[in-house]
C-alpha cells in the first residue's frame, strides 16, 4: 500500500509559521508529485520528481495535519466471470464510450462527465461491476479509481480533486466510486448535489454510485440525467448466469469426485445471491460437506425473517451456526 499526501512530507520540515503560510496560498502552482521514501507522495511545484500518479486503485484520508492524502492499494478479488450479453458487458461499453467521446463533449459544450447508478439487493454484482470497471480503468486506460463510502471523504475528495489533482493532471481519467449514496444523502445533500453537477463538479470522471436502497432516493437524483446519465438494476442471477459459474469454477474432475449434478445445482439455486452460490460452492468442493447439507445450510442463510435482534441474538439463536 502506498500513500500519496498532499505537502505532508514537506509540511513536517516547516515551522509553525511556515505551516499557517502554506494553508493560506491558494494560489500555489502544483505542477508535479514528489516521491518521499517508498510510499509518500505529494504535490509540489517546479520539480522534475513525478509527472503523474500511479494507475490505482485508492482510498482518501486527512491526516492530523489536516493535509489530504490517497492511500493506494492492491485489491484481492475472486475471479470476474463476463459474459457476452450482460449488464456488465453494457455499462463497460457504456464507459469505453464516453471516454472516447471527449472532443463531442467539447463540441456541443457539455460538461466531460458520466454519473452511472447501480441498486439492487445485497449480494446482487454491484462490487462485481465496480472491479470490472476498476480493472478496465487501471489497465487499459491508465486511470484512477478513487472509493467514497462516507461523507468526509467526499468533502476530502472535492477539496483534493480541484486544488491539486486537477492542477497537476488537468485530463487524468478518474472513477469515483461513491458507496451507499443514500446514506451520503442523508447527510449532506446539498454538497452531494454540488459534486455531481453543481459549483463543485469536475470533469473526466466518472461517478459510479451504488446503494441498497433506491426508494430513499429522491427524485432529483433518480431523475436528474445531469446527475446520473443511466440507472441500472442488479437482479439476481438467472439460470444461465448460474450454470455459468458453476462451470467456469469447477476444475478437471471435481463432477465426478463430488457426484455434481450442474443442472440441478442450477435448479435449486434459483432466487440465491451470487455470494450465496459462492458459499454453495466453497462448501461442497473446499469444506468437504455433502451437497444436501451444504444446500440447507445455505437456504438458512437466505432466511433472516426469523433473526432476533441484535440484544437478544445470543439468547435466541438455536444453531451455534449457519454456513460452511
Amino acid at each position: 500500500m502506498m500513500e500519496f499526501r498532499t505537502m505532508g512530507g514537506l509540511i513536517e520540515m516547516m515551522s509553525e509559521d511556515e505551516y499557517e503560510d502554506v494553508g493560506k496560498d491558494k494560489d500555489k502552482k502544483f505542477s508535479q508529485w514528489l516521491k518521499s521514501g517508498s510510499n509518500h507522495f505529494s504535490p509540489i511545484e517546479n520539480s522534475e520528481i513525478m509527472d503523474t500518479l500511479p494507475s490505482s486503485f485508492y482510498t482518501i484520508h486527512k491526516d492530523q495535519k489536516g493535509n489530504i492524502f490517497l492511500n493506494s492499494k492492491d485489491v484481492i478479488t475472486d475471479e470476474i466471470i463476463q459474459f457476452e450479453e450482460s449488464i456488465h458487458t453494457e455499462i463497460l461499453d457504456l464507459i469505453k464510450k464516453y471516454w472516447e467521446s471527449k472532443d463531442d463533449y467539447i463540441k456541443y459544450k457539455v460538461t466531460y462527465k458520466l454519473g452511472i447508478l447501480l441498486y439492487g439487493s445485497p449480494g446482487c454484482g454491484k462490487t462485481t461491476i465496480i472491479q470490472l470497471i476498476s480493472k478496465y480503468l487501471i489497465e487499459e486506460v491508465k486511470g484512477l479509481v478513487i472509493t467514497i463510502s462516507d461523507m468526509n471523504e467526499l468533502y476530502y475528495f472535492s477539496s483534493f480533486v480541484h486544488n491539486y489533482l486537477r492542477k497537476i493532471e488537468p485530463t487524468r481519467h478518474i472513477v469515483v466510486i461513491m458507496e451507499d449514496i443514500d446514506a451520503m444523502i442523508d447527510d449532506d445533500e446539498a454538497t452531494v448535489l454540488n459534486i455531481l453537477d453543481g459549483s463543485q463538479q469536475t470533469d473526466h470522471v466518472v461517478y459510479l454510485a451504488t446503494t441498497n436502497y433506491p426508494e430513499k432516493l429522491k427524485e432529483r437524483i433518480l431523475n436528474r440525467p445531469s446527475r446520473f446519465n443511466k440507472r441500472y438494476e442488479l437482479t439476481l442471477p438467472n439460470e444461465e448466469t448460474r450454470e455459468k459459474f458453476f462451470i467456469t469454477k469447477l476444475k478437471d474432475g471435481d463432477v465426478e469426485r463430488f457426484n455434481i449434478d450442474i443442472k440441478q445445482w442450477v435448479k435449486d439455486t434459483n432466487d440465491f445471491t451470487m455470494d450465496h452460490i459462492k458459499n454453495l460452492l466453497l462448501s461442497v468442493v473446499v469444506y468437504g460437506n455433502k451437497y444436501e447439507d451444504a444446500l440447507k445450510d445455505v437456504k438458512e442463510l437466505t432466511n433472516t425473517d426469523d433473526m432476533p435482534d441484535s440484544i437478544n441474538f445470543n439468547k435466541k439463536r438455536k444453531k451455534k451456526s449457519v454456513g460452511f
